[in-house]
């Protein structure tokens, strides 16, 4: 799981406004990949579960990083605000950014897991 603390690097890079909020779907996403090939590679077995675990505990803990400094990551990061405010405009029956965030990270660990579990399907491994 020592995978999973790529989360809070990225959410303080985010805070700080290293990483602009335009791009971090993309860092995220390459490291969600990263993690896949890592535990298709050296994972001994449950390669799903251990790719989706990873990916929710690396989005948790992403997010309260965020939350903890959210004053900062606001003032840094406007942008985010202002896609955030479209995205709940635009599924008027989503209320929380909170929530659009969870389905955000639960989207991405299953497909960590799914890709972890492919991968090593590939490699041969079971």
């Amino acid at each position: 799981m020592l995978l999973s603390l790529s989360g809070p690097m990225l959410a303080i890079a985010g805070v700080y406004g290293l990483i602009s909020f335009g791009i971090e779907p993309y860092v995220m996403s390459t490291v969600l990949i990263i993690f896949a090939i890592l535990i298709a590679k050296f994972g001994k077995q449950y390669y799903f579960l251990q790719g989706m675990l990873a990916g929710l505990l690396s989005g948790f803990l992403m997010t309260v990083v965020r939350l903890r400094f959210l004053q900062k990551y606001v003032q840094n990061n406007q942008d985010a605000i202002d896609q955030v405010e479209f995205i709940l405009h635009k599924l008027k029956f989503i209320r929380s950014p909170l929530i659009i965030l969870s389905l955000f990270i639960i989207t991405a660990s299953l497909l960590t897991g799914l890709i972890s579990f492919g991968l090593s399907r590939i490699l041969n491994k079971d």
